[in-house]
């Protein structure tokens, strides 16, 4: 398995340094690539795999799908798109938990009140 780290973010120089700010977006950072989909990619000429990895590159940071591919190449694209997908659905499902624990942290004005008055 090998994990595809995109940065996404503005940089900006601090110091000297390069930093990487992140922005909350609806896309994770990166994605998985699974170990069926790298051997297909090396099963391809080194011009094709390219173009299938700045095709997968493409499709996963903008959406776009990439056109002009052969045929061998759109069928290992598929699996990056399969690979893809499970990293969009996985973020999904981990912010939606996510957006539910913070909710359920929150308590409503009047529980604190309650509590601010025994604590008297």
């Amino acid at each position: 398995m090998l994990y595809v780290h995109f940065i996404t973010g503005r940089s900006s120089t601090q110091g000297g340094e390069m930093l990487v700010k992140s922005e909350k977006s609806s896309k994770p950072d990166g994605f998985v690539i699974y170990s069926k989909t790298l051997q297909s990619a090396l099963l391809l000429p080194d011009n094709s795999a390219g173009r299938v990895l700045k095709a997968a590159a493409r499709l996963f940071l903008t959406g776009e799908a990439p056109e002009g591919l052969e045929l061998s190449e759109e069928i290992v694209l598929s699996l990056f798109t399969g690979d893809i997908d499970s990293a969009l659905t996985h973020h999904a499902e981990v912010c939606a938990r996510n957006q539910r624990i913070a909710a359920n942290r929150r308590a409503p004005s009047s529980l604190v009140k309650g509590f601010r008055k025994a604590a008297q």
